[in-house]
């Protein structure tokens, strides 16, 4: 592991005295299994790999995402990744802080989706889905309303978001975007509306309140 820092680290972190220890720490006990395992995935020459933070390693080129089905749609935010199948099946990864536990794709699950998923968006700290009932659903960080569930609470798997466009009661959701801390949602009828934090007039209605 030492050699293989010293060979293929970046400049930046070389210079970090205290990098390695604490990489080393991190497994420490398992250092002839992350070798092994680093040699029996990438080659005795893991020059495509790059070392940048304790949680191990960053790929610096593609690499197939453990994902059967065929994906037709992926969205990436913050520390999440979203992708979509021609299956209707909707999978995320993201960020974990235990190195043992590294993240794999997991199939979005929630009692209330009942439904096939036909669009997907990531934000900085929340994301979103689209059914093909044309149902939103929310979930992740809601400090700024983003999650448009008339509160500011994070949610930690998707929740319905009962959407109404005002005087049109039977539109459905279509499609949903999501910026840092907003979101943008386009119905079936072609009608936009957003929500999330206003600052600098970002959610398009002529103001910067958060909505």
């Amino acid at each position: 592991i030492e050699r293989m820092y010293k060979k293929y680290c970046p400049e930046k972190l070389k210079n970090n005295v205290n990098f390695l220890p604490k990489l080393l720490g991190i497994f420490s006990g398992r250092e002839t299994q992350l070798l092994n395992n680093l040699i029996a995935k990438y080659g005795p020459e893991p020059s495509l790999l790059e070392m940048y933070g304790p949680l191990g390693l960053s790929r610096v080129r593609p690499k197939s995402v453990a994902i059967k089905e065929r994906v037709i749609l992926c969205a990436c935010g913050g520390s999440r990744a979203l992708a979509l199948t021609d299956q209707g099946q909707a999978f995320e990864w993201s960020f974990t802080s235990k190195p043992q536990m590294l993240q794999i794709p997991q199939i979005l699950e929630s009692s209330d989706i009942d439904n096939a998923v036909t669009s997907i968006a990531c934000g900085n700290g929340h994301a979103a889905l689209v059914t093909q009932k044309g149902q939103l659903y929310m979930w992740g960080k809601g400090n700024n309303g983003q999650l448009g569930l008339n509160d500011r609470r994070s949610r930690k798997s998707p929740s319905l978001l009962p959407f109404k466009y005002p005087h049109a009661d039977s539109d459905v959701v279509s499609r949903v975007a999501c910026g840092d801390d907003h979101t943008v949602v386009l119905t079936k009828s072609g009608r936009a509306c957003s929500f999330g934090k206003g600052l600098n007039g970002r959610l398009g209605l002529g103001d910067s309140k958060d909505r």
